[in-house]
């Protein structure tokens, strides 16, 4: 698979995503992938396999109101990667905006994605999403 064909995958897995079709998106990734989001919050850790996968992305939903978007600023690979970089706009349950910037790694292995790896400000989970004060 080419790196352009890689980029367009990652380009459809945030369409599905802003379409809220996260079952779209999880049927690009391999039975056995792995989704892992950094940090240490509610949300951080590694998801193994399509089904904790799906179950992740339906829990982070849950704290999303309607509308959410991820909007791909720049896509960059080489060989099977592709490091995707992406603005978030979305609003937490709490009613406070949830606007981020993200790096995400996805990682292909035949034609699909494998894993992808979250890099985003904790923080921001912590208080936009579960409501906690951080001092």
């Amino acid at each position: 698979m080419s790196l352009e064909e890689q980029k367009a995958i990652v380009e459809k897995f945030w369409d599905c995503f802003n379409l809220a079709r996260s079952q779209d998106a999880v049927a690009m990734m391999a039975e056995d992938a792995e989704f892992i989001v950094t940090g240490t919050t509610p949300l951080s850790g590694t998801k193994s396999g399509s089904r904790a996968v799906q179950e992740h992305f339906d829990r982070f939903g849950s704290f999303l109101e309607p509308g959410a978007r991820m909007d791909v600023l720049n896509l960059v690979g080489e060989a099977d990667t592709v490091v995707c970089l992406s603005r978030g706009r979305m609003r937490g349950r709490t009613g406070l905006d949830y606007n981020l910037l993200y790096a995400f790694v996805f990682e292909f292995s035949d034609g699909l994605i494998q894993r992808v790896t979250e890099y985003l400000d904790t923080s921001a989970v912590e208080t936009a999403l579960f409501g906690k004060t951080i001092s």
